[in-house]
């Protein structure tokens, strides 16, 4: 809105909401562009008399878009990207498969996204994700437990037995082997 012309030209950041109800809450006033509001001088933010509040509810400038760091670029990636929480398993889910077959590790990695980085402060991995990397279809039947339970869980209809098999991820980016990036994935949740 502030891109647009409009204006805060007065905010509460904090407010007490009167009566039984234990709330706290913010008040902002708005105006737009060719509004009489628009032209005061005035700007009040908190009972203080300011140069201007910018949408963080502070006095200041607006601040800019974050720009991209140029210095990531060729380091950086996305990570895995599953097609399905169907390639998703718990760590007793994952434990179990290693349990049943150890070579099923080759296939199932480490798996964070935002829940883990906030609630595990040394960064351990809650849920783990199944990935045959550019594995052909003739090596991913080495896993037959690993691969039972994509097709329980994915409707391979929906995105393609390729697709399975060719989950995308980090690895291709980084090089080398698969199983020699026993490193984790870290994705949007």
């Amino acid at each position: 809105m502030l891109r647009k012309g409009c204006r805060i030209y007065k905010a509460t950041t904090s407010f007490v909401w009167p009566g039984l109800a234990t709330v706290n809450t913010l008040i902002v006033h708005i105006a737009k562009p060719q509004s009489f509001a628009a032209k005061l001088r005035k700007v009040i933010l908190d009972d203080t008399e300011v140069e201007q509040i910018n949408s963080y509810l502070s006095d200041g400038d607006e601040y800019k878009d974050p720009e991209k760091l140029i210095a990531n670029k060729g380091i950086v990636y996305f990570g895995a990207t599953p097609l399905g929480k169907g390639f998703l398993l718990n760590s007793q889910e994952r434990d179990e498969l290693i349990n049943k077959d150890p070579k099923n590790e080759a296939v199932i990695f480490p798996y964070q996204g935002g829940s883990e980085l906030n609630t595990n402060p040394d960064q351990s991995a809650s849920r783990f994700i199944i990935n045959f990397g550019s594995r052909s279809f003739k090596e991913v039947n080495q896993w037959p437990d690993v691969l039972r339970i994509i097709e329980e869980r994915v409707n391979l209809k929906e995105i393609g037995y390729v697709q399975i098999i060719r989950l995308p991820g980090i690895e291709n980016r980084i090089g080398g082997d698969t199983q020699d990036k026993r490193k984790s994935y870290t994705v949007r949740s």
